[in-house]
């Protein structure tokens, strides 16, 4: 009985645990482009981080890319992603909500759901309506191919509706989320230090002019602290071999951080299978980002999907290095990274390295959305693309790994 008991509430603080992300969308109103933006970090246990990965489906109304959760415990939730209509979700949960934990419907149920059948965010908020009552409190994020961007608040008494388009809501043209939903109580909620700092760096992002996707990427690999103000790259130490153990909880990006996605939708009237993720299959820390898009064929690049070995590719190698940097072991030591092996003043840190090597990505990315934008589809430009993204990212982390006497084979 008390083995029962114990598997269980294991079950439950997984559950938890696999939910506490940071999210954020910025109307098109304010974005270089005049297109919307959804950001999300994606946290889990350390057992369901190394099973994400990312799929196609076709099964349903609309075809759909999301992330899939091999262990969760079947392919049936998606815990964020975009359908052919340009229709987009990311979550994050809501523990301020008190929603019953014997309701039908989990997070990851209701986004495949969604993406399976709405095409706008009107037929999202009419699904809502249809499958209540939720099995945990959530913040819901969605935008469209009109426009249109919002996030829902779900819990035990239902929903609320925050329009990101409309100023009196959203006056700065942008809302954020983490752990807890503005209806409810934040002192039942978590992540008050990542909704800080994640609404500070929208505000620099908004202060700068219109908003990038780029700037969005820059959120999940922020050193900065919420509510200490403490920002790592002040503490830079001077080489790999500085030994500097730093606590690192309640960053934007941390431990539990298994994901990250910045979703870029389209212009109204706009092919919305342009709709394109930027994703990172793995701890942003340690995972270059890769754009996607819902092709004809339905191909992804193969390290971002299931491999040979049942698992991702791209997401065991920066688990790899997340290993490397969170270098001390046992109790509670997952709270401190080496800070000597993520950032250097020599440039060697892991996070230095994948950035370097995650520009080449982004500007053949750029450069081919722009080439289909021109041609106002998805060409099959896409195929050679990811084949090179593969051959690419396997030189890149090989590289990377052999030079901190890393095996990632």
């Amino acid at each position: 009985m008390r083995k029962k008991l114990f598997l269980t509430l294991c079950a439950l603080l997984s559950a938890a645990v696999s939910l506490a992300c940071t999210t954020a969308i910025v109307s098109g109103k304010m974005t270089a482009d005049g297109r919307p933006l959804m950001f999300k970090t994606a946290d889990g246990s350390a057992e369901t981080l190394r099973t994400n990965i990312y799929i196609h489906n076709n099964s349903g109304k609309y075809a759909y890319i999301g992330c899939a959760r091999l262990n969760f415990p079947t392919m049936n939730s998606i815990f964020y992603g975009q359908n052919e209509k340009g229709f987009a979700m990311v979550n994050n949960t809501a523990k301020d909500l008190d929603a019953p934990m014997s309701g039908t419907y989990t997070y990851g149920n209701i986004i495949r759901i969604a993406l399976e059948n709405c095409a706008t965010v009107d037929e999202f908020e009419a699904l809502l309506k249809t499958l209540s009552p939720f099995a945990y409190g959530s913040n819901y994020g969605c935008i469209d191919a009109a426009g249109n961007a919002a996030y829902f608040e779900c819990g035990a008494n239902g929903y609320k509706k925050f329009d990101v388009n409309d100023p009196a809501v959203a006056p700065k043209g942008y809302l954020v989320r983490s752990n807890y939903a503005i209806s409810g109580d934040v002192n039942k909620g978590t992540g008050v230090s990542r909704f800080k700092k994640a609404t500070e760096l929208m505000e620099k992002s908004v202060a700068k002019g219109k908003v990038t996707y780029r700037q969005l990427l820059t959120f999940g690999s922020c050193l900065e602290h919420g509510l200490t103000g403490v920002n790592l790259y002040d503490m830079i130490p001077q080489d790999e071999n500085t030994e500097t153990p730093i606590n690192f909880t309640d960053f934007i990006p941390r431990y539990t951080t298994g994901g990250m996605v910045v979703i870029q939708g389209v212009k109204p009237n706009e092919n919305p299978l342009l709709t394109t993720s930027w994703l990172a299959m793995g701890n942003p820390l340690m995972t270059v980002v890769i754009p996607l898009w819902i092709t004809p064929s339905g191909q992804l690049p193969a390290s971002v999907g299931r491999n040979s070995e049942g698992r991702c590719t791209i997401g065991d190698w920066s688990m790899r290095l997340k290993d490397y940097v969170w270098a001390y072991k046992g109790g509670e030591c997952y709270n401190y990274l080496a800070l000597n092996r993520l950032i250097n003043k020599r440039e060697t840190g892991i996070l230095q390295q994948v950035r370097k090597a995650e520009e080449p990505i982004l500007e053949k990315g750029d450069e081919l959305l722009r080439q289909f934008r021109a041609k106002g589809k998805v060409t099959d430009a896409y195929q050679s693309f990811y084949n090179w993204v593969d051959q690419y990212i396997q030189k890149e982390y090989t590289n990377i790994a052999r030079s901190h006497q890393i095996r990632i084979d």
